[in-house]
């Protein structure tokens, strides 16, 4: 026996197929055996990472010596990552950056499975802390926050106040404009919006050498796109 698929959108339903019910269960079914599959590689890589760290783990403090010389490598970092710098775009967040001296990760053998991301900063206007660190439960595609730094702003400078008031101006003058958002919301209140920005510091503080040199590669094409539409300006001009 067979059906129409019911259509809740504006293509005309004559437009489209008759479908097999029994198709569409046995694919069901598929899709299920492939979303377990995807679990267990995640629970596999999990436990991987829980093996090989203590062997990472000096590596990456030599790391942070090397790293320490080069003046705003983690704010560039940050910037060069397509996910992070959409929580790095106000001036507050990227003056603070610049005083960014590592991003750490710890990964406990203990049970249950666990990591901790820890942010060293140099002193700066905004906080008093040198560290602020976020610590998980590390669950296959959903790790949960369990503990996090209180961050003790600096009398005005409080980031997550001062960003939320500009976004709310904003959005009375124009509906239609984007909130910005800030990489210390994950020290906010509420920070359910931005846990898809873990598993990507998670990666950052384990290789940042990719988005690093993104930054600059990124960068250099922005210079290049600037000097070709200058020079097109001139050339206009000139005619």
């Amino acid at each position: 026996m067979s059906t129409e698929i019911k259509n809740k959108h504006s293509v005309p339903s004559s437009s489209l197929p008759v479908v097999d019910r029994s198709i569409l269960k046995e694919y069901a079914a598929f899709q299920e055996r492939v979303k377990a599959a995807q679990m267990k590689k995640e629970e596999e890589m999990i436990q991987f990472e829980r093996k090989v760290f203590p062997v990472q783990q000096p590596l990456l403090k030599q790391r942070a010596a090397i790293t320490s010389e080069i003046p705003g490598f983690w704010n560039a970092v940050i910037q060069g990552n397509d996910d992070a710098r959409e929580y790095a775009k106000d001036d507050d967040t990227t003056d603070v950056l610049d005083t960014l001296l590592d991003i750490s990760i710890d990964i406990p053998s203990t049970e249950p499975p666990r990591f901790k991301i820890t942010f060293t900063f140099g002193p700066n206007d905004y906080f008093t802390d040198t560290t602020l660190s976020l610590d998980f439960m590390d669950e296959p595609f959903n790790p949960t926050l369990i503990n996090r730094s209180t961050i003790h702003w600096k009398e005005g400078k409080n980031i997550l106040e001062n960003l939320a008031k500009f976004n709310k101006s904003n959005e009375a003058d124009d509906p239609e404009l984007l909130p910005f958002h800030t990489i210390f919301e994950l020290w906010g209140e509420e920070s359910a919006d931005v846990v898809g920005l873990v598993d990507v510091l998670k990666q950052i503080a384990i290789n940042p050498l990719i988005d690093y040199e993104s930054f600059f590669d990124d960068s250099d094409s922005s210079d290049m796109d600037e000097e070709s539409s200058s020079e097109d300006s001139s050339d206009s001009s000139d005619e």
